[in-house]
């Protein structure tokens, strides 16, 4: 017997007391408006302005959706048969494995053929909802917001990245965004240490990067596994941007968030400085060349995947590493491991923690076509998942089926339900459950709800603990017109992928030395890659969007 069929009788439970959370008891209203044209005629008296059903009619909708790898599924997970009992809409879900998304979904737009009433979670960029909305391909948003979405308008005023972030440059939005109102999920890398080594070689938690070093150092000098060999691998990691953002911090640099990862503003003027020429840049890379050198980095750094990390704390050899959570450690010795209580101080007097985010995770999240025939309904359908009850439908599934409200008030999946059986595991089980697996989704994200690996009791802790040294301000998305999009793509792919991509990790590992000569000419070499006319289009971007009202 499948979960759809299973659970039919808790779902109309679940409908009326839904209806009645969200403040909907009341009749609903109907939608009918004066029109000559007798099909959006049709469609309004068919929609109900309040409460639930959504339409009196059913209706079907088909959206593309990029469907995680742990989902076996997707039309089947508990949220969406509750949601089309509750909403009377049905969902032809097209779905796509995320690996593969990025290429399907561009070849039905590139066409302009049989595209779908919506994508949802297509893994859009941040400048395609402009790209393909001037193109007449996404529809605009802004009346609808208006007329039919009381919970996203809510989200719009209290959130002033999206409100700034969000609209494109003429105002218009193409798109709805992934956003957050979580600090466990809007701390990205955090340092976990592994408490047992620390134990051992007799050293707390570091404060600083001078306690780093001397702790680093003792694990690889004094046997903090025991197991008699000098095998310890002091710090892994696996990617470049994932050392730089740990460290920037306390260099004083990425202090508005890791939005912006290339620009922040100059403590001195207040400007738009370029990161990775800053001489606090220089600092950093030669205080993680110091690191390298000494093989108090993970030596595989720069080839490492998330597999290769687990792998490595699963042999016993991890005395810490970074990342946003700790299931990078795999199941033997995660429970060794504890976060960073303070943000580390650097050597200018900077005790930052910049890996932070602001509230919107994504600005492509769900987008609608002229193909869709029901736009009122579709808003309507969509503004559920900004408000507390589409968040913990979303994240958490029916109460008393998936999830139950523990004695101290707080949410959590039965645990009899998330069993994890050999061969499967956490995010598998979950996936039966609720959608949010692989992230990206049109939904507010609230801490109370969310149930993914950030909410683990250490990775919450140390995001709760990083918040005290977080940016006082942090940033969004800046917008930009087609032709500025087009041409910082160009000259951020020169600058990035064609050079700074290959030369940071040779500053870094010594094989390039960092002396003031190959300073020079680095710096030198984004002026050639035109860094005045990148710099110029980044700051058309920022004073729209400090100017966005």
């Amino acid at each position: 017997m499948n979960i759809r069929t299973r659970i039919l009788s808790v779902i109309t439970a679940s409908v009326f007391a839904a209806s009645m959370l969200s403040g909907c008891a009341a009749k609903p209203t109907s939608a009918a408006k004066k029109t000559n044209d007798p099909v959006v005629a049709a469609r309004l008296e068919n929609l109900n302005l309040q409460g639930f059903p959504i339409v009196k009619q059913p209706i079907t909708l088909k959206f593309m959706v990029g469907r995680h790898y742990t989902q076996d599924s997707y039309a089947n997970i508990l949220t969406w048969p509750t949601y089309e009992k509750m909403t009377n809409i049905h969902i032809d879900w097209d779905e796509v494995l995320m690996d593969n998304i990025s290429e399907k979904r561009n070849l039905v737009l590139a066409s302009g053929q049989n595209l779908p009433d919506g994508f949802f979670r297509c893994g859009f960029a941040q400048r395609d909802p402009q790209k393909y909305g001037t193109q007449g391909l996404f529809v605009k948003w802004n009346d609808l917001v208006d007329q039919y979405m009381p919970n996203f308008k809510k989200v719009m005023s209290s959130m002033d990245d999206v409100k700034k972030g969000l609209p494109s440059v003429d105002g218009s939005i193409y798109a709805l965004p992934s956003v957050s109102d979580s600090i466990e999920m809007e701390v990205g890398t955090k340092l976990y240490m592994n408490q047992k080594y620390l134990d051992k070689i007799g050293k707390k938690l570091p404060t600083n990067l001078d306690e780093l070093y001397d702790v680093l150092k003792a694990m690889r000098d004094n046997d903090a596994n025991g197991n008699g060999k000098q095998d310890e691998i002091p710090l892994s990691l696996s990617s470049l941007s994932t050392l730089l953002n740990g460290f920037k911090g306390a260099f004083g640099l990425m202090n508005r968030g890791y939005w912006q990862g290339n620009v922040d503003a100059d403590p001195k003027t207040g400007k738009l400085r370029f990161i990775p020429t800053a001489p606090e840049f220089r600092q950093m890379l030669e205080y993680l060349n110091k690191l390298y050198k000494e093989k108090l980095i993970d030596n595989e750094v720069f080839t490492n995947t998330s597999a290769k990390v687990t792998a490595k704390v699963e042999m016993g050899v991890v005395g810490s590493f970074l990342h946003t959570n700790t299931t990078i450690a795999g199941s033997k010795y995660v429970n060794d491991y504890t976060g960073l209580t303070e943000a580390l101080k650097g050597p200018n007097g900077d005790k930052m923690w910049a890996a932070i985010r602001s509230k919107m995770n994504g600005k492509g999240a769900f987008a609608m076509t002229p193909n869709d025939q029901y736009p009122e309904a579709t808003a309507r359908w969509m503004d559920y998942w900004y408000g507390e009850e589409g968040s913990k439908l979303f994240y958490l599934g029916v109460e008393g089926v998936s999830f139950e409200k523990t004695s101290d008030g707080k949410y959590q999946f039965i645990p009899d339900k998330i069993k994890i059986k050999p061969g499967s595991t956490y995010d598998q089980t979950v996936a039966k459950f609720s959608p949010y697996a692989g992230g990206g989704s049109p939904v507010i994200a609230l801490s109370k709800y969310f149930q993914g690996a950030e909410m683990l009791p250490v990775p919450a802790k140390a995001a709760q603990d990083m918040q005290k040294y977080a940016p006082k301000e942090l940033w969004g998305y800046f917008n930009y017109t087609d032709e500025e999009s087009e041409e910082l793509a160009s000259l951020e792919a020169d600058m990035f992928k064609g050079y700074y991509d290959n030369i940071v990790p040779k500053f870094i590992s010594g094989d390039t030395p960092l002396n003031d000569q190959t300073w020079n000419d680095y710096v030198a070499q984004f002026d050639k890659l035109n860094l005045k006319r990148l710099m110029e289009i980044y700051n058309t971007g920022y004073d729209r969007y400090k100017n966005m009202k």
